[in-house]
Protein backbone atom coordinates (compact mmCIF):
# COMPACT_ATOMS: atom_id res chain seq x y z
CA UNK A 1 0.00 0.00 0.00
CA UNK A 2 1.75 3.34 -0.96
CA UNK A 3 2.05 5.95 1.95
CA UNK A 4 0.84 9.96 0.57
CA UNK A 5 2.03 12.54 3.19
CA UNK A 6 -0.54 15.27 3.15
CA UNK A 7 1.44 18.53 4.28
CA UNK A 8 -1.49 21.97 4.65
CA UNK A 9 -1.78 24.01 7.87
CA UNK A 10 -5.80 23.47 7.05
CA UNK A 11 -6.83 20.79 9.67
CA UNK A 12 -10.15 19.88 7.41
CA UNK A 13 -8.85 20.14 4.25
CA UNK A 14 -6.08 17.59 5.56
CA UNK A 15 -9.25 15.11 6.59
CA UNK A 16 -11.04 15.28 3.60
CA UNK A 17 -7.77 14.30 1.40
CA UNK A 18 -7.35 11.66 3.78
CA UNK A 19 -10.84 10.68 3.19
CA UNK A 20 -10.57 10.20 -0.32
CA UNK A 21 -7.04 8.98 -0.24
CA UNK A 22 -7.55 5.87 2.25
CA UNK A 23 -11.33 5.34 0.53
CA UNK A 24 -8.95 4.71 -3.30
CA UNK A 25 -6.28 2.61 -0.63
CA UNK A 26 -3.52 4.57 -0.07
CA UNK A 27 -1.82 4.77 3.85
CA UNK A 28 -2.23 8.72 4.77
CA UNK A 29 -0.29 10.67 7.33
CA UNK A 30 -0.79 14.78 6.89
CA UNK A 31 1.05 17.35 8.90
CA UNK A 32 0.35 21.34 9.57
CA UNK A 33 3.29 22.95 8.48
CA UNK A 34 6.43 23.13 6.56
CA UNK A 35 8.82 22.93 9.42
CA UNK A 36 6.12 19.19 10.68
CA UNK A 37 6.54 17.90 7.35
CA UNK A 38 10.58 18.20 6.56
CA UNK A 39 11.15 16.52 10.14
CA UNK A 40 8.78 13.97 9.05
CA UNK A 41 10.18 13.46 5.87
CA UNK A 42 13.95 12.93 7.43
CA UNK A 43 12.08 10.43 9.93
CA UNK A 44 10.15 8.23 7.12
CA UNK A 45 11.61 9.34 3.89
CA UNK A 46 12.24 5.80 2.78
CA UNK A 47 8.61 5.11 3.36
CA UNK A 48 7.33 8.15 1.96
CA UNK A 49 5.74 7.01 -1.45
CA UNK A 50 4.53 10.28 -2.90
CA UNK A 51 4.01 14.11 -0.70
CA UNK A 52 0.90 16.46 -1.48
CA UNK A 53 2.39 19.54 -0.60
CA UNK A 54 0.33 22.94 -0.21
CA UNK A 55 2.30 26.37 -1.59
CA UNK A 56 1.13 28.83 1.15
CA UNK A 57 1.29 27.66 4.95
CA UNK A 58 2.56 29.77 7.62
CA UNK A 59 6.51 30.24 8.42
CA UNK A 60 7.44 28.07 6.18
CA UNK A 61 6.11 28.00 2.89
CA UNK A 62 5.58 25.10 0.50
CA UNK A 63 7.57 26.45 -2.23
CA UNK A 64 10.59 26.78 0.82
CA UNK A 65 9.95 22.95 1.18
CA UNK A 66 9.98 21.75 -1.92
CA UNK A 67 13.88 22.36 -2.85
CA UNK A 68 14.80 20.72 0.06
CA UNK A 69 12.76 17.68 -0.11
CA UNK A 70 13.87 17.38 -3.83
CA UNK A 71 17.38 17.98 -3.39
CA UNK A 72 17.63 15.26 -0.01
CA UNK A 73 14.95 12.98 -1.70
CA UNK A 74 15.08 12.80 -5.63
CA UNK A 75 12.77 9.74 -5.93
CA UNK A 76 9.57 11.08 -3.71
CA UNK A 77 7.02 13.04 -6.28
CA UNK A 78 5.68 16.44 -4.92
CA UNK A 79 2.39 17.17 -6.10
CA UNK A 80 1.79 20.81 -5.29
CA UNK A 81 -1.68 21.92 -4.25
CA UNK A 82 -2.93 25.58 -3.59
CA UNK A 83 -5.75 28.20 -3.68
CA UNK A 84 -4.45 30.20 -6.05
CA UNK A 85 -3.74 28.91 -8.99
CA UNK A 86 -1.01 31.59 -11.10
CA UNK A 87 1.20 30.45 -14.64
CA UNK A 88 3.98 31.76 -12.56
CA UNK A 89 3.60 29.84 -8.90
CA UNK A 90 3.26 26.92 -11.31
CA UNK A 91 6.13 27.68 -13.63
CA UNK A 92 8.36 28.62 -9.93
CA UNK A 93 7.12 25.05 -8.65
CA UNK A 94 7.39 23.03 -11.58
CA UNK A 95 11.11 24.40 -11.72
CA UNK A 96 12.13 23.68 -8.28
CA UNK A 97 11.19 20.20 -9.08
CA UNK A 98 7.65 19.19 -8.44
CA UNK A 99 5.82 16.75 -10.58
CA UNK A 100 2.27 18.50 -11.17
CA UNK A 101 0.48 21.35 -9.51
CA UNK A 102 -3.52 21.32 -8.46
CA UNK A 103 -5.51 23.90 -8.02
CA UNK A 104 -7.52 23.58 -4.43
CA UNK A 105 -10.06 22.29 -4.35
CA UNK A 106 -8.83 19.17 -6.57
CA UNK A 107 -11.57 17.36 -8.55
CA UNK A 108 -11.17 14.20 -7.05
CA UNK A 109 -10.94 12.12 -10.39
CA UNK A 110 -7.76 14.40 -11.86
CA UNK A 111 -6.70 14.43 -7.79
CA UNK A 112 -6.12 10.49 -8.41
CA UNK A 113 -4.91 10.19 -11.86
CA UNK A 114 -2.33 12.41 -10.93
CA UNK A 115 -1.39 10.64 -8.34
CA UNK A 116 -1.62 7.34 -9.93
CA UNK A 117 0.88 9.13 -12.77
CA UNK A 118 3.19 10.71 -9.96
CA UNK A 119 3.68 6.64 -8.65
CA UNK A 120 4.12 5.13 -11.97
CA UNK A 121 7.30 7.33 -12.13
CA UNK A 122 8.34 6.94 -9.22
CA UNK A 123 8.44 2.98 -9.68
CA UNK A 124 10.20 3.10 -12.55
CA UNK A 125 12.34 5.85 -10.59
CA UNK A 126 13.23 2.96 -8.16
CA UNK A 127 13.81 0.63 -11.06
CA UNK A 128 16.32 2.56 -12.86
CA UNK A 129 18.40 3.15 -9.54
CA UNK A 130 18.55 -0.65 -8.70
CA UNK A 131 19.62 -0.94 -12.53
CA UNK A 132 21.80 2.11 -11.99
CA UNK A 133 24.83 -0.33 -13.32
CA UNK A 134 23.09 -1.32 -16.38
CA UNK A 135 22.60 2.06 -17.18
CA UNK A 136 26.65 2.61 -17.23
CA UNK A 137 27.12 -0.45 -18.93
CA UNK A 138 25.07 1.29 -22.08
CA UNK A 139 27.35 4.94 -21.47
CA UNK A 140 23.92 6.67 -19.94
CA UNK A 141 25.18 9.16 -17.62
CA UNK A 142 21.86 10.25 -15.37
CA UNK A 143 23.44 12.48 -12.85
CA UNK A 144 20.83 15.83 -13.35
CA UNK A 145 17.56 15.37 -12.99
CA UNK A 146 16.39 16.52 -16.82
CA UNK A 147 18.49 13.41 -17.44
CA UNK A 148 16.62 11.16 -14.48
CA UNK A 149 13.42 12.80 -16.19
CA UNK A 150 14.85 11.15 -19.74
CA UNK A 151 15.74 7.55 -18.78
CA UNK A 152 12.33 7.60 -16.90
CA UNK A 153 10.43 7.91 -20.20
CA UNK A 154 12.79 5.57 -21.85
CA UNK A 155 12.06 2.83 -19.52
CA UNK A 156 8.24 4.14 -19.75
CA UNK A 157 8.45 3.52 -23.43
CA UNK A 158 10.63 0.09 -23.59
CA UNK A 159 7.91 -1.56 -21.66
CA UNK A 160 5.45 -1.50 -25.14
CA UNK A 161 5.85 -1.06 -28.77
CA UNK A 162 5.01 2.35 -29.13
CA UNK A 163 7.08 4.49 -31.99
CA UNK A 164 9.65 6.62 -30.02
CA UNK A 165 10.58 9.95 -32.16
CA UNK A 166 14.19 11.02 -30.24
CA UNK A 167 15.10 14.79 -30.55
CA UNK A 168 17.87 17.11 -29.53
CA UNK A 169 20.77 18.96 -31.10
CA UNK A 170 23.49 17.08 -32.46
CA UNK A 171 25.76 14.82 -29.98
CA UNK A 172 23.49 14.83 -27.25
CA UNK A 173 23.04 11.36 -27.16
CA UNK A 174 20.47 10.28 -29.45
CA UNK A 175 21.33 6.99 -30.62
CA UNK A 176 22.61 5.99 -27.16
CA UNK A 177 19.02 6.28 -25.69
CA UNK A 178 17.60 5.08 -28.80
CA UNK A 179 19.53 1.27 -27.87
CA UNK A 180 18.63 1.95 -24.10
CA UNK A 181 14.98 1.89 -25.13
CA UNK A 182 16.25 -1.64 -27.42
CA UNK A 183 18.32 -3.12 -24.56
CA UNK A 184 15.53 -2.28 -22.05
CA UNK A 185 12.74 -3.58 -23.90
CA UNK A 186 10.88 -7.06 -24.34
CA UNK A 187 12.93 -7.44 -28.01
CA UNK A 188 16.64 -6.92 -26.22
CA UNK A 189 17.62 -10.63 -26.82
CA UNK A 190 16.55 -9.64 -30.70
CA UNK A 191 18.54 -7.66 -33.28
CA UNK A 192 19.38 -3.94 -32.88
CA UNK A 193 19.37 -2.48 -36.42
CA UNK A 194 20.86 1.02 -37.09
CA UNK A 195 20.20 3.03 -40.69
CA UNK A 196 22.05 6.28 -41.11
CA UNK A 197 19.60 7.69 -43.12
CA UNK A 198 21.33 10.55 -44.78
CA UNK A 199 24.57 7.57 -45.99
CA UNK A 200 21.79 5.78 -48.12
CA UNK A 201 21.47 7.27 -50.98
CA UNK A 202 18.08 7.89 -52.52
CA UNK A 203 18.12 5.56 -55.50
CA UNK A 204 19.08 2.81 -53.35
CA UNK A 205 16.77 3.26 -50.20
CA UNK A 206 14.14 0.95 -50.98
CA UNK A 207 16.22 -1.42 -51.86
CA UNK A 208 18.18 -1.26 -48.27
CA UNK A 209 14.90 -1.15 -46.66
CA UNK A 210 12.88 -3.73 -48.16
CA UNK A 211 14.74 -5.47 -50.09
CA UNK A 212 14.99 -6.66 -53.94
CA UNK A 213 14.62 -9.84 -55.97
CA UNK A 214 16.93 -11.39 -58.72
CA UNK A 215 16.84 -8.84 -61.44
CA UNK A 216 15.41 -6.26 -59.57
CA UNK A 217 17.10 -3.61 -61.26
CA UNK A 218 20.83 -3.40 -63.05
CA UNK A 219 23.35 -5.15 -60.66
CA UNK A 220 20.79 -7.19 -58.31
CA UNK A 221 22.30 -10.95 -59.23
CA UNK A 222 20.54 -12.34 -56.07
CA UNK A 223 17.57 -11.56 -53.70
CA UNK A 224 18.37 -9.84 -50.96
CA UNK A 225 16.69 -9.03 -47.86
CA UNK A 226 16.72 -5.31 -46.44
CA UNK A 227 17.15 -3.79 -43.57
CA UNK A 228 13.55 -4.08 -42.22
CA UNK A 229 13.61 -8.02 -42.34
CA UNK A 230 17.38 -8.15 -40.88
CA UNK A 231 15.26 -5.88 -37.81
CA UNK A 232 12.52 -8.93 -37.16
CA UNK A 233 11.76 -9.45 -33.39
CA UNK A 234 14.35 -6.62 -32.53
CA UNK A 235 14.09 -2.66 -33.25
CA UNK A 236 15.11 -0.46 -36.10
CA UNK A 237 16.62 2.83 -35.19
CA UNK A 238 16.64 5.46 -37.93
CA UNK A 239 19.07 8.23 -37.26
CA UNK A 240 18.32 11.53 -38.72
CA UNK A 241 14.72 10.73 -40.03
CA UNK A 242 14.65 14.26 -40.94
CA UNK A 243 16.56 13.23 -44.06
CA UNK A 244 14.43 10.78 -45.34
CA UNK A 245 13.88 10.71 -49.32
CA UNK A 246 10.19 12.49 -49.79
CA UNK A 247 9.88 9.72 -52.56
CA UNK A 248 10.05 6.78 -49.81
CA UNK A 249 8.00 8.22 -46.86
CA UNK A 250 4.70 7.22 -48.54
CA UNK A 251 6.22 3.51 -48.74
CA UNK A 252 7.72 3.79 -44.91
CA UNK A 253 3.86 5.01 -43.70
CA UNK A 254 2.34 1.98 -44.98
CA UNK A 255 4.67 -0.59 -43.29
CA UNK A 256 4.02 1.59 -40.17
CA UNK A 257 0.83 1.09 -40.85
CA UNK A 258 0.13 -2.26 -42.14
CA UNK A 259 3.52 -4.17 -40.75
CA UNK A 260 4.21 -5.55 -43.76
CA UNK A 261 6.66 -5.30 -46.18
CA UNK A 262 7.46 -6.09 -50.60
CA UNK A 263 11.01 -6.29 -51.90
CA UNK A 264 11.61 -4.21 -54.32
CA UNK A 265 10.69 -6.21 -58.05
CA UNK A 266 8.27 -8.81 -56.07
CA UNK A 267 4.81 -8.72 -55.15
CA UNK A 268 4.43 -11.12 -52.70
CA UNK A 269 3.92 -9.60 -49.07
CA UNK A 270 6.01 -10.46 -46.14
CA UNK A 271 5.26 -9.47 -42.50
CA UNK A 272 7.66 -7.73 -40.07
CA UNK A 273 7.78 -7.03 -36.71
CA UNK A 274 9.96 -4.85 -35.85
CA UNK A 275 9.76 -1.84 -33.30
CA UNK A 276 10.69 1.36 -34.46
CA UNK A 277 12.57 4.52 -33.26
CA UNK A 278 13.91 7.31 -34.61
CA UNK A 279 16.02 10.65 -34.12
CA UNK A 280 16.40 13.88 -35.48
CA UNK A 281 18.55 17.22 -34.87
CA UNK A 282 15.79 19.07 -37.17
CA UNK A 283 12.68 20.59 -35.90
CA UNK A 284 10.78 18.34 -37.99
CA UNK A 285 7.06 20.43 -37.50
CA UNK A 286 9.46 23.15 -39.42
CA UNK A 287 10.24 20.57 -42.41
CA UNK A 288 6.24 19.94 -42.09
CA UNK A 289 5.40 23.31 -43.13
CA UNK A 290 8.15 23.10 -45.32
CA UNK A 291 6.23 19.88 -47.09
CA UNK A 292 9.83 17.83 -46.75
CA UNK A 293 8.31 15.91 -44.35
CA UNK A 294 4.79 14.40 -44.65
CA UNK A 295 2.74 15.44 -41.67
CA UNK A 296 1.01 11.65 -41.38
CA UNK A 297 4.70 10.03 -41.36
CA UNK A 298 5.40 12.22 -38.55
CA UNK A 299 2.43 11.49 -36.36
CA UNK A 300 3.14 7.53 -37.15
CA UNK A 301 6.87 7.97 -35.83
CA UNK A 302 5.84 10.38 -32.85
CA UNK A 303 4.20 7.92 -30.94
CA UNK A 304 5.85 8.99 -27.98
CA UNK A 305 9.11 11.92 -28.10
CA UNK A 306 11.72 11.93 -25.72
CA UNK A 307 14.01 15.00 -26.07
CA UNK A 308 17.17 15.61 -24.40
CA UNK A 309 18.86 18.57 -23.35
CA UNK A 310 22.05 19.79 -24.39
CA UNK A 311 24.53 19.20 -21.92
CA UNK A 312 24.48 23.04 -20.77
CA UNK A 313 21.57 22.38 -19.10
CA UNK A 314 22.67 19.60 -17.52
CA UNK A 315 26.02 20.27 -16.28
CA UNK A 316 25.56 17.74 -13.13
CA UNK A 317 26.35 15.10 -15.87
CA UNK A 318 29.49 16.78 -17.35
CA UNK A 319 32.11 15.13 -14.31
CA UNK A 320 30.51 11.85 -14.80
CA UNK A 321 30.46 11.94 -18.68
CA UNK A 322 34.12 13.08 -18.02
CA UNK A 323 35.25 10.21 -16.30
CA UNK A 324 33.25 7.77 -18.39
CA UNK A 325 34.96 8.85 -21.22
CA UNK A 326 38.31 9.27 -20.20
CA UNK A 327 38.57 5.42 -18.51
CA UNK A 328 36.78 4.18 -22.12
CA UNK A 329 39.70 6.37 -23.62
CA UNK A 330 42.57 4.36 -21.87
CA UNK A 331 41.02 1.22 -22.75
CA UNK A 332 40.44 1.78 -26.27
CA UNK A 333 44.14 3.13 -26.47
CA UNK A 334 45.64 0.24 -23.68
CA UNK A 335 46.47 2.95 -21.94
CA UNK A 336 47.32 3.37 -18.04
CA UNK A 337 43.94 4.32 -15.73
CA UNK A 338 44.88 8.18 -14.63
CA UNK A 339 42.30 10.22 -12.75
CA UNK A 340 41.16 13.62 -13.08
CA UNK A 341 41.77 16.34 -10.30
CA UNK A 342 38.89 18.18 -8.87
CA UNK A 343 39.87 21.50 -9.99
CA UNK A 344 39.87 19.36 -13.55
CA UNK A 345 36.35 18.43 -13.36
CA UNK A 346 35.28 21.96 -11.97
CA UNK A 347 37.01 23.75 -15.56
CA UNK A 348 35.34 20.58 -17.21
CA UNK A 349 31.96 21.67 -16.44
CA UNK A 350 32.16 25.54 -16.86
CA UNK A 351 32.58 24.72 -20.43
CA UNK A 352 29.93 25.67 -23.23
CA UNK A 353 30.52 22.08 -25.02
CA UNK A 354 28.49 23.43 -27.73
CA UNK A 355 29.01 20.10 -29.78
CA UNK A 356 27.83 18.10 -26.64
CA UNK A 357 28.89 15.24 -25.34
CA UNK A 358 30.31 14.02 -28.52
CA UNK A 359 32.63 17.03 -28.44
CA UNK A 360 33.40 16.07 -24.95
CA UNK A 361 34.19 12.38 -25.66
CA UNK A 362 36.31 13.57 -28.02
CA UNK A 363 38.39 15.79 -25.70
CA UNK A 364 38.74 13.15 -23.08
CA UNK A 365 40.11 10.96 -25.60
CA UNK A 366 42.54 13.40 -26.94
CA UNK A 367 43.54 14.06 -23.23
CA UNK A 368 43.81 10.61 -22.19
CA UNK A 369 46.53 10.73 -25.36
CA UNK A 370 48.54 14.08 -25.03
CA UNK A 371 48.11 13.94 -21.03
CA UNK A 372 49.92 11.32 -19.42
CA UNK A 373 50.38 12.47 -15.83
CA UNK A 374 48.95 10.44 -13.31
CA UNK A 375 46.72 13.07 -12.25
CA UNK A 376 45.03 15.37 -14.84
CA UNK A 377 44.35 19.00 -13.38
CA UNK A 378 42.55 22.03 -14.69
CA UNK A 379 45.66 23.84 -16.37
CA UNK A 380 46.31 20.67 -18.25
CA UNK A 381 43.11 20.50 -19.34
CA UNK A 382 43.08 24.28 -20.69
CA UNK A 383 45.93 24.22 -21.93
CA UNK A 384 44.50 21.22 -24.52
CA UNK A 385 41.69 23.00 -24.61
CA UNK A 386 42.97 25.91 -25.84
CA UNK A 387 45.36 24.12 -28.04
CA UNK A 388 42.59 22.28 -29.90
CA UNK A 389 44.48 19.48 -31.12
CA UNK A 390 41.79 19.52 -34.70
CA UNK A 391 38.34 20.84 -32.38
CA UNK A 392 36.60 22.77 -33.99
CA UNK A 393 34.98 24.86 -31.24
CA UNK A 394 36.13 28.04 -30.38
CA UNK A 395 38.91 28.41 -27.62
CA UNK A 396 37.19 28.74 -24.35
CA UNK A 397 39.22 30.95 -21.49
CA UNK A 398 40.29 29.41 -18.44
CA UNK A 399 38.05 30.08 -15.56
CA UNK A 400 38.32 33.80 -14.35
CA UNK A 401 39.52 33.31 -11.26
CA UNK A 402 42.65 31.87 -12.82
CA UNK A 403 43.10 34.14 -15.44
CA UNK A 404 46.15 36.17 -14.56
CA UNK A 405 47.65 32.64 -14.80
CA UNK A 406 50.24 32.04 -17.33
CA UNK A 407 48.91 28.57 -18.30
CA UNK A 408 51.88 27.41 -19.96
CA UNK A 409 54.62 28.00 -17.38
CA UNK A 410 55.31 25.54 -14.20
CA UNK A 411 54.50 28.44 -11.65
CA UNK A 412 50.84 28.14 -13.12
CA UNK A 413 50.42 24.33 -12.20
CA UNK A 414 52.00 24.81 -9.07
CA UNK A 415 49.95 27.63 -8.32
CA UNK A 416 46.67 25.63 -8.78
CA UNK A 417 48.33 22.55 -7.16
CA UNK A 418 48.73 24.21 -4.04
CA UNK A 419 44.92 26.05 -4.43
CA UNK A 420 44.09 22.17 -4.88
CA UNK A 421 45.69 20.68 -1.49
CA UNK A 422 45.06 23.59 0.25
CA UNK A 423 41.09 22.47 -0.19
CA UNK A 424 41.12 19.47 0.57
CA UNK A 425 43.18 20.30 3.90
CA UNK A 426 40.71 22.97 4.66
CA UNK A 427 37.93 21.11 3.89
CA UNK A 428 39.36 17.89 6.10
CA UNK A 429 40.44 20.03 8.87
CA UNK A 430 43.97 19.73 8.08
CA UNK A 431 43.80 15.54 8.76
CA UNK A 432 46.74 13.98 6.42
CA UNK A 433 45.20 10.68 6.17
CA UNK A 434 42.03 11.58 5.27
CA UNK A 435 42.90 14.28 2.59
CA UNK A 436 45.46 12.19 0.81
CA UNK A 437 42.50 9.62 0.57
CA UNK A 438 40.31 12.08 -0.91
CA UNK A 439 43.24 13.02 -3.65
CA UNK A 440 44.16 9.71 -4.54
CA UNK A 441 47.38 9.10 -3.03
CA UNK A 442 49.43 8.41 0.09
CA UNK A 443 49.74 10.21 3.08
CA UNK A 444 53.58 10.23 2.62
CA UNK A 445 53.00 11.89 -1.44
CA UNK A 446 50.59 14.63 0.44
CA UNK A 447 53.97 15.52 2.52
CA UNK A 448 56.17 16.28 0.42
CA UNK A 449 53.91 18.12 -1.71
CA UNK A 450 53.11 20.10 1.15
CA UNK A 451 56.69 21.02 1.74
CA UNK A 452 57.23 21.93 -1.74
CA UNK A 453 54.76 24.13 -1.94
CA UNK A 454 55.20 25.75 1.16
CA UNK A 455 51.70 24.68 3.06
CA UNK A 456 51.94 24.45 6.38
CA UNK A 457 49.48 24.02 8.80
CA UNK A 458 47.68 27.42 10.46
CA UNK A 459 49.03 26.36 14.08
CA UNK A 460 52.93 25.56 12.73
CA UNK A 461 52.43 29.22 11.09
Amino acid sequence: MEHILVVDDEASFCETLRDILQEAQYKVSYVQSGHDALTFAEKHHADIDLILLDIRMPGISGLDVLPQITNHYPEIPVIMLTGIGTVDTAVKAMQLGAQNFLEKPPDEERLLQTISNALKKRTVHRSLTLAGHDLAQLGVIAESRAMKEVMINVSLCASSDIPVLITGESGVGKEVVAHSIHQLSKRASHKYVVIDVPSIPSTLFESELFGHTRGAFTGATGEKNGLYQEALGGTIFFDEIGELPLEIQPKLLRVLQEKTVKKLGSVKVEHVDARVVSATNRDLTTAIREQRIREDLYYRLRGAEIYIPPLRERREDIPALAQYFFKKAFIRHGLPERRLSESALHYLAELPWHGNARELELFMDRAGVFLPEDTIDAVMLASLHGGRSGSQAPRTPFPEKYSDINLHSRVASEQLKREELLTFLQKNKWNITVSAAELGIDRTTLSKQMKRLNIVKPEQQ
